[in-house]
């Protein structure tokens, strides 16, 4: 399949997760949307959406696969009597302001080739990372920038917002405190999630964490490179690292450093937050591991995260290096960002 196919079939991918979620917020953030699934506001509603489905290719086919599923369920449950009902540009009004605030939020998804690349290196320094061999894997996507507070916001509120067990961790001052950072710092990497939360929240929007490997061939390519824009650590700044002129002092805005973008456009793979992964960690993994499409170890303790953060000097946000982290434990150091197959 060519890449244009490819990204024909994530921007429907995409839609479907974004007209599913908002069907879902319509139910959890307004009583006005609840009311609306009822008696003759049902039929205005439902009048309603398959208008937006005769216009847009995208929502149209939301009603294919399991999207579409969740979408009736959500529909038919919803559906009982009430004592009011709303008029059809108040419904559509509503629901197209849900469908952009979701689209708006979520990371744009960038396409990698199938084929062969270096994984891990022979710096003695670093024996977890050897040795260097290479690996080859399926095509998938990868998100441009890691998940912000506003696209996680939209799952926390789905999840029961101040009730939710999904709740980010606060930790004041440079940081912010959740909620609130979801509208005083809409597009900063989310901090304080969970490997569990990080993986609930791909869920929901019908993706998934990438795995160690291909976190580490959409940072460095196909040309073993040290860090996602080269091998020397070098100005204008391209990455948010420890003691480094990088205009932060903390955690920045995602996509702040374009020209510290890998060879396949992703930002921020190199510093700000280290990144949740699939996998299970091991210091000797690389020994014993498979050579096509590796998923780590079937088990352990921790799990691995990537790129270093605004925490680590440079040496730590190359793009080899790898460490483990409890996954029951968020802290504000790491984020994650989303990976889907490409099939």
């Amino acid at each position: 399949m060519n890449v244009s196919c490819h990204n024909r079939n994530k921007r429907m991918a995409a839609g479907g997760s974004v007209f599913t979620r908002a069907v879902f917020l319509m139910c959890a953030l307004s009583k006005r949307a609840y009311r609306q699934f009822g008696g003759s506001g049902g039929l205005v509603f439902s009048c309603a959406v398959f208008l937006m489905c005769a216009l847009s290719k995208r929502a149209y086919r939301q009603f294919e696969g399991s999207d579409g599923s969740v979408f009736t369920c959500v529909f038919c449950v919803r559906c009982a009597p009430t004592k009011r009902a709303y008029g059809i540009r108040e419904t559509m009004l509503f629901f197209l302001f849900v469908c952009l605030s979701c689209a708006m939020a979520e990371p744009e998804m960038l396409f990698i080739p199938a084929g062969t690349f270096t994984m891990g290196s022979d710096d003695d320094r670093f024996p977890n990372e050897s040795p260097a061999h290479k690996v080859y894997l399926d095509a998938y996507y990868i998100g441009k920038t890691e998940v912000t507070n506003a696209a996680y916001y939209l799952f926390w509120l789905a999840e029961g917002g101040n009730d939710s067990k999904r709740t980010p961790i606060s930790y004041g001052e440079a940081f912010g405190e959740w909620p609130a950072i979801a509208k005083t710092k809409p597009n900063y990497p989310v901090i304080g999630v969970s490997w569990n939360d990080a993986v609930a929240y791909a869920a929901w929007v019908g993706k998934r964490l990438p795995t160690e490997a291909e976190w580490e061939k959409a940072a460095r390519g196909t040309d073993a490179r040290r860090w996602p824009w080269g091998d020397a650590f070098s100005q204008p700044p391209k990455a948010n690292v420890w003691h480094e002129k990088d205009g932060f002092k903390h955690l920045a805005p995602v996509g702040q450093y374009p020209t510290g973008a890998s060879p396949y456009g992703a930002l921020d793979m190199a510093g700000n937050v280290w990144e949740w992964t699939a996998d299970w960690y091991s210091d000797t993994y690389y020994h014993r591991s498979e050579r096509r499409n590796p998923e780590g170890p079937e088990a352990g303790s921790r799990r691995v995260v990537r790129g270093g953060s605004w925490l680590n000097p440079a040496r730590l946000s190359r793009c080899a290096t790898r460490i483990g982290h409890y996954p029951k434990n968020g802290t504000s150091f790491i984020g994650f960002r989303l990976a889907k197959d490409a099939d």
